[in-house]
């Protein structure tokens, strides 16, 4: 469900490449997912060791 959301997001927004606003908010969004991401795994890892 998320994946498929992710992929219409992505197209949407391929769509609007050509748009500085939009890919600043695609360039925003993905960093703080994939920071998100860096961070819950790090926690989990942390938290399997301990």
């Amino acid at each position: 469900m998320a994946l498929n959301l992710f992929h219409y997001f992505f197209i949407f927004y391929r769509t609007d490449i050509f748009c500085f606003v939009g890919n600043m908010y695609v360039g925003i969004a993905t960093i703080f997912v994939v920071t998100c991401m860096a961070v819950y795994l790090h926690k989990r890892e942390y938290s399997e060791t301990n």
